[in-house]
């Protein structure tokens, strides 16, 4: 499962492989290692994911209207990062960004 996540798997194709749900996924991935360690590998794989011409995309879509579904699919990456983006940035910084 580490692995999987590593290489920037989202908790629902994980848990699709090994018939769990992305929540059950999630647990056993923040179980088996430190809260330090857990935070490291999310930002390690944010960054990977998402660079800054995506945040300044998904920033433009957003202010346009466009659903966090409706971005993932534009942009080819999960609706997890595309809310993760969403979420760590204000209304009015993604004014600023965009």
């Amino acid at each position: 499962m580490y692995e999987m996540y590593l290489d920037g798997e989202s908790y629902e194709k994980i848990g699709k492989k090994f018939r769990l749900s992305r929540e059950r996924v999630r647990q056993i991935l923040k179980k088996r290692s430190s809260e330090d360690e857990y935070e490291q590998i999310r930002n390690r794989i944010l960054n990977k994911r998402v660079n800054t011409w995506q945040v300044k995309e998904i920033a433009a879509l957003i202010l346009n209207g466009y659903s966090c579904r409706e971005i993932a699919g534009i942009l080819g990456c999960s609706i997890d990062c595309v809310k993760r983006i969403s979420s760590k940035y204000k209304f009015q910084e993604l004014r600023k960004v965009s």
